[in-house]
């Protein structure tokens, strides 16, 4: 297909999904119908769209698992013996969509399994559409990230990597294998077991496992229970990415399975997996076992360790250091956190502006790799609404798994001393004459709050002085948060006194 009809495809599919929330009920119908034509015509990136969309939309989820019609099961039977003569097993009618394929249910003897086909040409489909990926830095021409000198080519090229493995299911068979082993140490956590002799790379069986979805867990499980399972995935997410540089790649929720009666975590699906190296995994490590005991560490050297280009991240280094507190406050914070108060996205932007682009384009494509899977685990436990230490869960990885921690060394010719390392807390004080009538201390990240923790009266007084408090954060950040007075306000006898300290 042309990239002309594929580019109109995208502009309706995006026009669609917007109509299918309509109040109008027509209008809301004949999305649907449109979606639905897309999909059975070309699938694919679409479908995987939609399946991540789905998470947070149940319109979009019913469209993206219960209404795509597949491949019937004698068809889906024909599929098998021709690829496997030897088959001596049944095929059930039950059928599950993905993006690049279906999975139907059998049986091999006394054992339930699993049937994953290819959708027959989906291979080129994907390929065609992946063209449109080329298009990317010329659509960016006048944004941002063209200003900055974003290079979108890493990205497209990974893009395109991850669903070359994921149309290959010999991969995915390897990966199975791979991480039953890397998951023995945890309890409650598996895959399901691969039959190697039904294996080719647009076929293959594995084990069949009853489950729990996503959604069914958040609708039929108590807080506990929630909060259990989501412990033993955190940690084995940590255990897979920290100790053996693995990660889910495809943050859809149809690629996780549950069973709360045992309190278990399957990863379902392994079509696309995440690698991380030695060097930058164990880098991730270091710096959050220094933050953990209090030592600072040279900023520029750790981003290097992630793949940055530490050259193009110099003009911004005041404001490194708290900007890995922002992205690692999950990490660092002993305390337990619900995902949906990590506010990210806004801190970064608070503090860096436009400068974030900047800061993409010093590179690290395995940093933003590791980000895209770690957010969609965030969309996860977001959906149960769990409240996690991760803090407590990496100190148990790190014992149980004896996991080597080592000091970040500075750069040739650099050290810690005189570089910008922001304060510990906010100190909040009113006094009354000579008296102290308030003295509060908060931990440093409710800076990007700080409008939440000022009484209106005080709020009134900045205002009158000719201050916007967006404007006194904003400043309080140019450095990179270092210990410093930010609001000196008096008014009669009284003075309100906020600082970094």
């Amino acid at each position: 297909m042309g990239i002309i009809k594929q580019t109109k495809n995208i502009y309706n599919f995006t026009k669609n999904i917007k109509a299918l929330n309509s109040e109008d009920e027509l209008q809301s119908e004949k999305a649907n119908r449109y979606i639905q034509t897309l999909l059975s015509e070309q699938g694919g990136l679409y479908l995987k769209v939609l399946q991540y969309m789905g998470t947070e939309n149940q319109k979009i989820a019913k469209i993206a698992y219960e209404d795509i019609v597949g491949i019937n099961s004698q068809q889906v039977r024909e599929i098998v013996e021709r690829n496997f003569p030897d088959f001596n097993g049944e095929v059930f009618q039950e059928s599950y969509a993905a993006s690049i394929g279906q999975v139907n249910r059998g049986r091999i003897g006394n054992e339930e399994i699993a049937i994953k086909i290819r959708y027959p040409g989906i291979k080129e489909v994907l390929e065609d559409q992946l063209k449109l990926l080329k298009l990317i830095p010329s659509v960016q021409n006048f944004s941002p990230a063209k200003k900055w000198g974003v290079d979108f080519t890493p990205y497209q090229e990974s893009i395109k990597a991850m669903l070359d493995q994921e149309c290959d299911y010999t991969k995915e068979a390897l990966e199975l294998k791979k991480w039953e082993e890397y998951l023995k140490p945890v309890e409650g956590v598996r895959v399901p077991e691969v039959y190697s002799e039904f294996l080719r790379e647009d076929i293959f069986i594995q084990e069949f496992i009853e489950g729990q979805s996503v959604s069914q867990i958040e609708a039929n499980c108590q807080p506990r229970e929630k909060r259990q399972l989501a412990e033993k995935l955190v940690y084995s997410f940590l255990l897979l990415a920290l100790k053996h540089g693995k990660m889910q790649g495809d943050s859809n929720f149809g690629n996780y399975l549950f069973r709360a009666d045992t309190l278990e975590v399957i990863y379902l699906d392994l079509g696309q997996v995440l690698s991380f190296s030695q060097t930058f995994r164990q880098t991730i490590l270091n710096a959050i076992w220094m933050r953990f005991n209090g030592e600072h560490f040279d900023t520029l050297s750790f981003f290097q360790g992630l793949g940055f280009d530490v050259k193009k991240l110099s003009p911004i280094e005041k404001k490194l250091d708290l900007l890995i507190t922002v992205l690692l406050e999950p990490l660092l914070s002993n305390r337990p956190i619900n995902l949906k108060n990590w506010n990210y996205k806004r801190d970064i932007e608070t503090l860096l502006g436009e400068e974030k682009w900047w800061f993409r384009s010093a590179g690290g494509t395995e940093f933003f790799l590791f980000m895209k899977g770690f957010l969609g685990l965030k969309n996860l436990l977001n959906f149960w609404n769990v409240n996690l230490n991760w803090h407590q869960l990496l100190k148990e990885l790190v014992l149980r798994e004896n996991l080597k921690t080592e000091k970040i060394i500075p750069l040739e010719g650099r050290d810690e001393v005189g570089q910008s390392f922001h304060g510990n807390n906010i100190l909040v004080r009113v006094l009354d004459g000579e008296d102290e009538k308030v003295k509060i201390t908060m931990p440093f990240m409710t800076l990007f709050d700080l409008e939440d923790y000022i009484d209106e009266e005080v709020k009134t007084l900045i205002k009158a002085e000719g201050y916007n408090l967006d404007n006194i954060v904003e400043e309080a950040l140019t450095d990179g948060g270092r210990p410093k007075e930010i609001i000196n306000i008096k008014k009669g006898h009284k003075t309100y006194f906020v600082a970094i300290i």
